[in-house]
């Protein structure tokens, strides 16, 4: 079960991300705020049913001596599933490594 629903999330999550490509009205304005809406999406809990609604990024303050290729980013991202709704906020890190998200505190 959590197998096929990986599959459906991913495949929504491919959808989303041509549509964003498509869209200049919908394109997140650089590739730093792509790759970290997408790997947000994926760290939500596997829940059959699960809708993914809207995403905002919001550029953080730089910290003295920060390694990363651009700034921290704050993303909200929108869902709902088994009739509840929530925003969840991450902090997200892009470096050389990849791409770092750690859930923040509501």
């Amino acid at each position: 079960m959590f197998d096929r629903c990986s599959l459906i999330m991913r495949t929504i999550l491919i959808a989303v991300a041509a549509m964003m490509s498509m869209s200049p009205a919908l394109a997140a304005p650089n590739a730093n705020e792509q790759a970290c809406i997408l790997k947000v999406a994926d760290t939500l809990p596997k829940i059959a049913g699960m809708n993914i609604g809207k995403s905002r990024t919001t550029p953080m303050p730089l910290p003295a001596g920060w390694p990363g290729s651009g700034p921290p980013l704050r993303v909200e991202i929108d869902w709902s599933a088994a009739g509840q709704t929530a925003t969840w906020a991450y902090l997200c890190a892009v470096s050389l490594n990849g791409v770092i998200v750690q859930r923040l505190a509501q």
